[in-house]
């Protein structure tokens, strides 16, 4: 007998009540665990259905190739046919706080002014647009993951010049009014 629904999921205890209930309603289901998973880009969908559970906080718990597996797995299941509820299009909004005010701004809700860097070096050019203090955070977030107050451009300079580090996971970061 094949699953109903299948989800997709990085943090086992958040999905525990959702599991609960599934089993309460003697709905059959699958589950993939994002952490270690492997798919087959051929291969029919297993589901009808499958909902996304994927968090883009899941480096902050160690597990950052979650994400990208996630979203490589949605777009693969998508474009086979199947129906994913969190699907790839409303993930891939969910990992970008850039696009996400750009779409704010779009349907005229207000917003901070924000500028996307991949490389600090390249803020010197947009130093007269940039207003302190400012709020330095990274484009693919997590519930406040990473998020700090800055009072200058040195100290942003600094910031990512002590922890090369910082850059992960996705190389991008917002300078946010």
């Amino acid at each position: 007998m094949s699953d109903d629904l299948v989800i997709l999921f990085e943090h086992p205890e958040w999905q525990k009540p959702l599991f609960a209930a599934l089993e309460r309603r003697e709905i059959r289901f699958g589950t993939v665990d994002l952490k270690r998973a492997a798919f087959d880009p051929d291969s029919v969908p297993e589901a009808p259905l499958y909902f996304n559970q994927a968090s883009p906080s899941a480096y902050v718990r160690g597990h950052t190739r979650a994400v990208p597996l996630a979203l490589a797995y949605m777009r693969t299941l998508e474009r086979l046919g199947a129906r994913v509820l969190n699907g790839a299009d409303v993930f891939a909004l969910e990992l970008s706080k850039s696009t996400q005010a750009s779409l704010l701004r779009a349907l005229r809700i207000d917003c901070p002014r924000s500028i996307t860097f991949n490389d600090v070096s390249a803020l010197r050019a947009r130093e007269r647009e940039l207003g302190w203090p400012a709020v330095l955070k990274p484009d693919q977030g997590g519930s406040g993951a990473r998020i700090q107050v800055v009072d200058s451009l040195a100290q942003v300079e600094a910031i990512f010049a002590g922890d090369p580090g910082v850059w992960l996971p996705d190389n991008l970061f917002l300078l946010q009014e």
